[in-house]
C-alpha cells in the first residue's frame, strides 16, 4: 500500500511538473502571432492601395487622349442634325493654307451656281437634313441668285456635310441618281420635302421617302437601289466631310465663305447682300488705290522736264528789258547835249 501512494504521488508530481514548464510557452507563441505579424500585414496593404490608385490616375488620362486623337466621326441616325460629331484641334499654318487651297477647287462632289469666272465665290457647307440649312436655302438663295449669282456676280458652291445617317443617304442619291443638269433642282425638291424624310427613326423609312422624292425627278428603283448601298461613294463624302472639318474647322451647318474668309455674321438676306457688296466695294477700292500711286509718278516727270526748259526763257527775258531803258537814257543825254 505504501509502495502505491508513493508511485501515485509521483505520477501527479511529475504531470504538475510537465504542466506547468510547457504552458507558459504555448500561450506565449499564441499570442505573438496576433501582435507583431497581423497589423504588418494591414499596413503593407495600406501603402499598396495608394500606389494602385496613383498608377491608374496616371494612365486612364492617357489613355482617354488617345482615344480623342484617334478618334472619328460617326454617322449614325441619333446625331443631331447641326452639330458635327466630333471636333479636331484647331488648324495650324499649313492646315490655313490647305484651306485656301480648299475653298479655290473644284470637288468631286460640288454643286455649283453660276459662272466659273464669277469675281466673288461662296461656298456652304451644309446638311441635307439641317433646318437651318433648309431655311437659308429657302428663305435667303433664292434672293441671293437672282440679284448676285445669275447676274454672274458670284459664283456658289454648295457641298455636303451630312451630320447623320438621313443626311448623307439624300447626298448620295443626289451625287449618283440624278443627272447633273436636274441636280441643283433635285436639291430645292430635298430641302423642301425635309419633313417627310430628314427625322424618321428608321433607316428603310428614310430611303422609301427619299425613293417616292427622287421618282418625282425621273429616277428608277433600280439606278436609286444601287447609288443608297454604293460604298465607295459613302466613303468619298465622309472623307470630303472630315477634310473640311480638319482644314477648314468646320463643325455646324450650314456654315458659308465669302473667297476665302468664313462668314461670321447672320445668315439673313439683307446682311449677307451687305457683306458681298463691301468685298466688291474693298475690291473696287484697291483698283482705284493702285491707279494713283501710278498717274503721280508721271506727273512728277513732267514738270521736272518743264522747268528745265523754262529756266533760260525767264533769264533771258530781263536781260532784254534792262537793256531797253538804258539805251532811253542815253538818247536823252545826247539830246541835252546838242541843246
Amino acid at each position: 500500500m505504501m509502495l502505491t501512494k508513493k508511485i501515485l504521488i509521483t505520477l501527479v508530481a511529475a504531470c504538475l511538473f510537465m504542466s506547468v514548464a510547457f504552458m507558459p510557452v504555448a500561450h506565449a507563441e499564441d499570442k505573438a502571432v496576433p501582435a507583431t505579424k497581423a497589423p504588418a500585414e494591414k499596413a503593407v496593404e495600406k501603402k499598396s492601395e495608394p500606389a494602385k490608385t496613383e498608377a491608374k490616375a496616371e494612365t486612364k488620362p492617357e489613355a482617354k487622349a488617345e482615344a480623342k486623337t484617334d478618334a472619328k466621326p460617326a454617322i449614325s441616325a441619333s446625331s443631331p442634325a447641326g452639330v458635327a460629331p466630333t471636333a479636331f484641334a484647331p488648324p495650324t499654318e499649313a492646315e490655313v493654307i490647305q484651306a485656301r487651297i480648299l475653298l479655290n477647287q473644284k470637288l468631286p462632289y460640288d454643286i455649283t451656281f453660276g459662272k466659273e469666272d464669277a469675281p466673288t465665290s461662296m461656298t456652304e457647307y451644309a446638311s441635307l437634313s439641317c433646318p437651318h440649312c433648309k431655311a437659308f436655302y429657302t428663305e435667303v438663295f433664292d434672293k441671293l441668285k437672282q440679284n448676285y449669282i445669275d447676274t454672274g456676280r458670284v459664283k456658289f458652291v454648295f457641298r455636303n456635310y451630312p451630320l447623320n445617317l438621313p443626311a448623307l443617304r439624300a447626298a448620295m442619291i443626289l451625287e449618283c441618281g440624278v443627272p447633273a443638269d436636274k441636280r441643283t433642282m433635285f436639291l430645292g425638291a430635298i430641302f423642301k420635302a425635309q419633313d417627310e424624310w430628314a427625322y424618321k427613326e428608321k433607316e428603310e423609312e428614310v430611303v422609301e421617302k427619299l425613293k417616292s422624292i427622287a421618282k418625282l425627278g425621273g429616277l428608277d428603283n433600280s439606278k436609286f437601289d444601287a447609288c443608297a448601298k454604293d460604298k465607295a461613294l459613302e466613303d468619298g463624302m465622309l472623307r470630303q466631310q472630315l477634310q473640311a472639318q480638319k482644314a477648314l474647322g468646320v463643325n455646324s451647318t450650314p456654315t458659308l465663305y465669302i473667297n476665302d474668309k468664313k462668314y461670321f455674321d447672320k445668315k439673313e438676306y439683307e446682311v449677307l447682300a451687305k457683306a458681298i457688296d463691301d468685298v466688291f466695294k474693298g475690291a473696287g477700292d484697291e483698283d482705284k488705290s493702285d491707279k494713283k500711286a501710278d498717274k503721280p509718278a508721271d506727273k512728277k516727270d513732267e514738270p521736272k522736264a518743264e522747268d528745265k526748259k523754262a529756266e533760260p526763257k525767264a533769264a533771258e527775258k530781263p536781260a532784254d528789258k534792262s537793256d531797253k531803258p538804258a539805251d532811253k537814257k542815253d538818247e536823252g543825254k545826247d539830246a541835252k547835249d546838242k541843246h
